[in-house]
């Protein structure tokens, strides 16, 4: 009986120790979970800033790992630099804080140069491969540590840093979540940087447009134009040291409009031969140049030099005010102190720089003659489609076509675009309704071997000016070319390039029904329209990148929010991110697997598009997800979804009835199920081991643009939070249970 009491004593502690481990290891997996929450949320409410996220990881990270100090560190130049920092004291702050090299002589260093991830137990063992490492445990006080590189694309961006007082070992559990902790700064700093890139693109557009709409609205003097310009610079650039400076070819006026400093010393140093100075520099290489210092360049004349010396040294941008190749002035703007200039800074003030130009020749233009104010009129008129026009250049290709052949004395005008090796007609104006069939029948044509004089231009990059199109010999002007014209009336044809970045984006064609060259002004005239269409289309182009960042930034932080609100269940994540993708990718169908712990594929979500199920019929629609439902679960073997895990990346294949792949199930699926011939599978990847996939079916073959594979794997990584969230939530409640 005694040994019976005294074995039942024995089983009560097992009880006991087994209770208190449970408890201990559920309330670790709670408080992990809880840190881990904690910054997404912290994230999520930080779109601007990446500081609180940052303070939260390292504050999270001290707690949790019982640590003496964490830093949060990123390289800057030939450096390494705290960017967060936490200690249980300020002992250390100072050599933690302060900046040292980044090289293989840290573990930090390493970390980043390496971008792999460094666990020393010890780090008097740890000396064998940083040698400065002795000294700076011995610094910072601490005797293990571990350095968790912030990847990027694959590169290291920054190291999360944790040093123990301690010598031991990281776990498999702490390692994990370290790189969690590593993953979500990475995410801050990713959602900071596209949120930041679409707000200075829609700054600038913004700018852009404002600048068009003063152009338009000051037909007769450039003066306001030039002010405007200068704020937009000021507001963008932050420096009040800008100018506009015109010159008549042998002298430098006074600025036209200025602001800061150049006020003070314009009029002792203004007017002065153009000979040699920084304007007269720039327009002879005829480009855009930048000095980082104007002391120490050897190509900044002395005057300069001297101003610089006088009034404080500076960092200059001057761009070039250019009309048919010949220079009329320079947009100069300074900084003071010296500060870069980036390329978009280079790029943006040349768009200032052509918009001035826009403004200048518009005045000229209104004040010549009556007949400039009807050209004037004209393009005003083309400046108002584009402003009233972000999203669409259709509407300004037909106003140009219409205003070019008005204005040239041309009964016709035809708007080609490339598309890099086909040239389009994208507009036509005036052509009677045989030579308008005849010429759509006549394009596309291939770039190189159309004989049309618009394809001649973009080939050449320059103007073609022809007296008489059928008087052209066949080589030089193919026949089905003369017939087309023929039946339209065309005997003498000019064609403009649109140039965009010296690359050739199409041209602008007028035509008439008699023989004879065209005018110099009618040819600088034709070059206007095609620079409008130029600015048309970039805004376009500007427009739509700047909406479809933002749309692609809301998709994303949309299914964050859901995944912070969905910790036990994975489904409404899974939900919202098919609904995004509906709403961001053309496309007929999208589905969501699942691989289990017996190796299968599971479909917890096959969607068609609304469009797909309008367009099959809804009966059919439903017969067809039904079908695909009731395959599954099937094997991984063989499936698509298999072929994506074990490349680790994003698999599409564009055409499923003209590859190798049309044996997969699912790309025999798409086919039989009339879902589209082009598939693309993203795998949904856990520490290294595919748990799913999420897969599209398109029609389309041409394949996904760069951003739309980065949205797509973005939102398979999602996925992946949502389900190992949901995992850790419920095996932590169940341990709790």
């Amino acid at each position: 009986a005694e040994v019976k009491l005294l074995e039942t004593f024995a089983d009560q502690s097992v009880i006991a120790i087994e209770n208190v481990r449970l408890f201990n290891e559920t309330k670790e997996a709670l408080e992990r979970q809880t840190a881990t929450a904690e910054i997404l949320r912290v994230i999520s409410g930080s779109v601007t800033d990446t500081q609180p996220v940052f303070d939260a990881i390292v504050q999270s990270c001290r707690k949790l790992f019982a640590g003496k100090a964490v830093a949060l560190v990123m390289p800057s130049g030939e450096m390494i630099e705290s960017v967060a920092y936490a200690s249980d004291s300020d002992d250390h702050a100072d050599n933690i804080l302060k900046p040292w090299p980044l090289d293989r002589g840290s573990g930090a260093g390493t970390c980043i140069l390496e971008s792999r991830l460094i666990a020393v137990a010890d780090t008097a063992e740890g000396a064998k491969e940083f040698p400065r490492m002795p000294q700076l445990a011995t610094a910072l006080g601490y005797r293990s540590c571990l350095f968790v590189p912030l990847l990027r694309e694959g590169r290291a961006i920054g190291c999360l840093t944790i040093l123990r007082a301690n010598t031991g070992t990281f776990d498999a559990q702490e390692l994990v979540l370290a790189q969690t902790f590593a993953d979500q700064a990475v995410i801050a700093i990713e959602n900071v940087r596209l949120f930041n890139e679409t707000q200075e693109a829609l700054e600038r557009q913004t700018a852009t447009a404002e600048v068009l709409q003063v152009v338009s609205a000051s037909m007769a003097d450039a003066t306001p134009v030039f002010e405007k310009i200068l704020d937009s610079c000021e507001r963008l650039f932050g420096t009040r040291d800008l100018a506009v400076f015109l010159t008549d070819g042998q002298t430098l006026s006074q600025p036209t409009a200025y602001r800061g400093s150049f006020g003070s010393w314009a009029s002792t140093s203004y007017p002065r031969p153009l000979a040699g100075t920084l304007s007269d520099m720039v327009l002879k290489r005829r480009r855009l140049m930048y000095w980082p210092d104007a002391l120490a360049s050897p190509e900044v004349p002395e005057y300069m030099k001297q101003i610089a010396r006088e009034h404080g040294n500076f960092a200059g941008c001057v761009a070039p005010l250019e009309w048919d190749g010949r220079g009329i002035g320079t947009l100069n703007v300074m900084r003071r102190p010296p500060r870069p200039f980036s390329d978009k800074d280079q790029a943006l003030l040349s768009t200032f720089a052509d918009q001035a130009v826009i403004a200048i020749q518009n005045a000229r233009l209104f004040n010549e003659t009556q007949e400039a104010l009807a050209r004037q009129t004209a393009t005003s008129d083309v400046l108002q489609v584009i402003s009233e026009s972000p999203t669409d250049v259709q509407p300004v290709f037909e106003i140009i076509a219409e205003r070019a052949a008005a204005l040239t004395a041309a009964r016709y005008c035809l708007v080609t675009r490339l598309d890099g090796e086909l040239v389009h007609l994208v507009s036509l104006h005036g052509v009677n309704p045989a030579g308008t069939a005849a010429l759509r029948a006549a394009w596309p044509q291939p770039l190189q071997g159309s004989t049309s004089i618009a394809a001649r231009a973009i080939r050449g990059s320059g103007v073609v000016n022809v007296a008489d199109l059928l008087a052209l010999p066949d080589a030089e002007y193919a026949p089905a070319m003369k017939q087309a014209c023929e039946l339209a009336g065309f005997r003498s044809g000019l064609s403009v390039p649109m140039l965009r970045d010296q690359q050739v984006i199409g041209a602008i064609t007028v035509n008439r029904a008699e023989t004879g060259l065209y005018a110099d002004k009618e040819v600088a005239l034709l070059q206007t329209f095609a620079r409008q269409a130029v600015v048309a289309i970039e805004n376009v182009r500007l427009f739509n990148e700047t909406k479809e960042a933002l749309e692609h930034q809301t998709a994303t932080a949309d299914v964050l929010g859901v995944i912070s609100h969905s910790m036990s269940d994975a489904s409404p994540v899974f939900e919202k991110i098919i609904e995004r993708c509906e709403q961001l990718f053309s496309a007929q169908a999208f589905a969501l697997g699942i691989v289990d712990e017996q190796g299968r594929v599971n479909l917890p979500i096959y969607r068609m598009t609304a469009a797909t199920r309008v367009l099959l019929g809804e009966s059919e629609a439903a017969a067809i997800e039904a079908k695909t439902h009731a395959a599954f679960p099937r094997p991984l073997a063989g499936t698509l979804t298999e072929k994506a895990i074990r490349s680790g990346r994003l698999v599409e294949i564009r055409d499923v009835l003209n590859t190798t792949e049309a044996s997969q199930p699912a790309a025999q699926a798409a086919a039989q199920m009339k879902l589209g011939t082009s598939v693309v599978v993203a795998p949904l990847m856990w520490e290294g081991r595919g748990i799913g996939s999420l897969t599209m079916f398109r029609k389309e073959v041409a394949g996904l643009r760069e951003r739309e594979n980065a949205l797509f794997k973005t939102f398979a990584d999602q996925a992946v939070i949502a389900i190992q969230n949901a995992r850790l939530f419920n095996e932590t409640k169940e341990a709790l249970e």
